[in-house]
């Protein structure tokens, strides 16, 4: 078998007007090419310079952000303000009418509240003296956490049971 050759036919021979013509219009097509390159290129540098200007705004921006907040920290946790008598009266007065407003709201039902009485006691005998037995409590709950010792290897929840007996009592108003 014999392996059928290739005949290549040569091309005629251009002029030299021809191929000047033709190596120039070349020249223009790559010339035009590389116009084109080069302005893609130079875009893409322009998005790449605008998304590291974008990164580092957010970043000084996430930066000072951070400062701020650490520097809200440090100033929360190292203001010792003193407190003169006359603001500890009005700020705990404050919170006594806060305490009030809240117990006269969340015990509205005179009767439920009639019901938690102790009738061996009979006290409190009013929903009067049933709020005000109710604010007492939670005054004294909120003195002791504050002003208490701490006492090493006791238990932490000293009115554990006051608690349980009050949510008993919210219950029964609820109910």
């Amino acid at each position: 078998m014999s392996v059928p050759r290739t005949i290549e036919m040569k091309k005629p021979p251009l002029t030299r007007d021809k191929e000047n013509q033709y190596l120039k219009s070349q020249a223009r097509e790559l010339y035009q090419r590389h116009l084109v390159d080069s302005e893609k290129i130079r875009r893409l540098h322009d998005l790449v310079s605008q998304g590291r200007e974008d990164a580092s705004k957010a970043d000084r921006l996430h930066h000072e952000e951070l400062t701020k907040l650490y520097n809200k920290i440090n100033s929360l946790q190292m203001r010792r303000e003193s407190l003169e008598d006359i603001q500890v009266l009005d700020k705990m007065r404050g919170l006594n009418q806060n305490l009030e407003l809240w117990i006269q709201s969340n015990f509205k039902d005179v009767k439920r509240l009639a019901g938690l009485g102790q009738p061996d006691v009979q006290f409190p005998r009013s929903s009067l003296q049933c709020r005000a037995w109710i604010q007492g409590c939670v005054t004294e709950m909120i003195y002791d956490s504050i002003f208490s010792p701490f006492y090493f290897g006791l238990p932490d929840d000293p009115w554990g049971q006051i608690i349980e007996f009050i949510k008993a009592g919210v219950g029964k108003t609820r109910a």
